[in-house]
């Protein structure tokens, strides 16, 4: 990082400095973006200790009204130094939401994490509408063919 500075009577000075960003302990959620009413997933949760001793890890995704947990919502877990560790949490989408929290927190015996992110769940009803109006148009152009194609037949058979 580098820093210029000046007084009021005009002198300058200059700092420069190296600033190091690192977090010796944690946890990656990268839910999907989008999810329909129904959908069921298996949300890994990966958690990355780069201290030089072993952790042991709380882990637990926190339950939201949106979606229901299959099966616990919170596990422990021992991480080796310099190790990673993957935890799945199985949840199924239940209402139709935009942008809800989906939260896990990862509490650790030196170091913790947190991290929440957001996913939107469409209705079933716009996704089941959506493919009617895709069949139904479909439907439409092979309708028209085929009076087209009758129409055709029809003026054959009068010109022989």
């Amino acid at each position: 990082m580098a820093v210029i500075g000046s007084t009021e009577d005009g002198e300058i000075g200059t700092a420069e400095t190296e600033i190091r960003a690192f977090q010796p302990f944690f946890a990656e959620l990268d839910p999907p973006r989008v999810l329909t009413q129904g959908d069921r997933i298996s949300l890994p949760v990966v958690l990355r200790n780069y201290l030089d001793r072993n952790q042991t890890v709380n882990l637990e995704l926190k339950p939201e009204s949106w979606f229901t947990i299959d099966g616990p919502n919170q596990t422990k877990t021992q991480i080796a130094a310099g190790d990673s560790a993957i935890k799945t949490f199985n949840f199924q989408a239940q209402s139709s939401i935009r942008d809800g929290k989906q939260r896990v927190t990862a509490l650790g015996s030196e170091y913790s994490d947190a991290i929440e992110k957001p996913v939107s769940v469409h209705p079933w009803s716009l996704v089941f509408g959506l493919w009617s109006l895709v069949f139904g148009l479909w439907s439409l152009v092979f309708g028209l063919w085929s009076l087209v194609f009758g129409l055709w037949s029809l003026v054959f058979d009068l010109s022989l």
